[in-house]
């Protein structure tokens, strides 16, 4: 299984690193489709990232290896050498960096969106329980109201005490403090 994941990220790495070397790559796509895909998504474009990085750092320092000694007696000094190889550890710095916000930009709104939408169904699930709450105090008044009147209106006061009834039986008041007067 290791290694197909193995070859399927290698693929990956290699149409990336196609792609990177055309003259007209847009960042800013690659960006784009790494967010479109969900945080999954984002994070497996983030470690193709870290491969590609990888992979380009390894064959750059392979191929100053081999053609060490031609690289020696091409260069008219070794400051100007020097000068070069400070330029590519300088693009290897920069493709890191590029990777870190790619990561940034992706991953992290996700988790932030993921954080909200959990405080989002807690705050609605609070809302729900204030809304069946009110109306049971609101029904239980009634209630009262319609057995404490001279007059007891009992159709209206059936009514209500089959609300007041209907809220008893959905069994979320009992644990309720504030209204626990109008329960007994």
């Amino acid at each position: 299984l290791a290694q197909v994941c193995f070859k399927l990220m290698a693929g990956e790495v290699d149409a990336l690193l196609a792609q990177a070397y055309e003259k007209d790559f847009d960042v800013g796509q690659l960006v784009r489709e790494a967010a479109g895909g969900g945080e999954h998504k984002a994070a497996q474009k983030a470690q193709v990232l870290d491969t590609a990085i990888v992979r380009v750092t390894t064959d750059l320092r392979q191929s100053v290896v081999a053609h060490h000694e031609d690289l020696l007696a091409s260069a008219g000094c070794l400051d100007q050498l020097d000068v070069e190889i400070q330029k590519v550890h300088e693009s290897v710095k920069k493709l890191k960096i590029n990777a870190d916000a790619v990561r940034r930009q992706t991953v992290d709104p996700f988790k932030t969106l993921k954080d909200k939408t959990v405080l989002l169904a807690r705050v609605q699930q609070t809302s729900a329980l204030t809304r069946r709450i009110t109306r049971f105090m609101f029904d239980a008044r009634k209630l009262r109201s319609q057995l404490d009147a001279s007059n007891p209106d009992f159709t209206r006061a059936a009514l209500a005490l089959r609300d007041v009834e209907s809220a008893l039986a959905e069994g979320f008041v009992e644990n309720i403090i504030a209204v626990q007067t109008d329960v007994r």
